[in-house]
């Protein structure tokens, strides 16, 4: 299907020359490399956010176990007023 249209845009641009030939080229891949770009760019953000989502996952479970551990040390020790 894609290939059929590259064909049909090749014979209506006719290119003349080895120039035009480039040009025809680049007119013809225009389309696929703008969505390329549109693709590498959500394949990018998603990976952005993924790692996002990993850095707070890893921070969320140092906090708990920094909170877990200074509340036993607080249990542990009876100097303190439990607060």
């Amino acid at each position: 299907m894609y290939d059929a249209f590259c064909e049909r845009l090749r014979a209506e641009l006719n290119p003349g020359g080895e120039l035009e030939s480039v040009l025809a080229e680049r007119i013809i891949v225009l389309p696929a490399a703008r969505r390329l770009g549109k693709i590498e760019t959500g394949i990018l953000t998603w990976r952005y956010y993924e790692i996002r989502v990993e850095r707070a996952n890893d921070k969320a479970t140092k906090d708990d176990i920094l909170y877990k551990s200074k509340k036993s040390a607080r249990r542990a020790c009876p100097y303190t007023s439990g607060t």
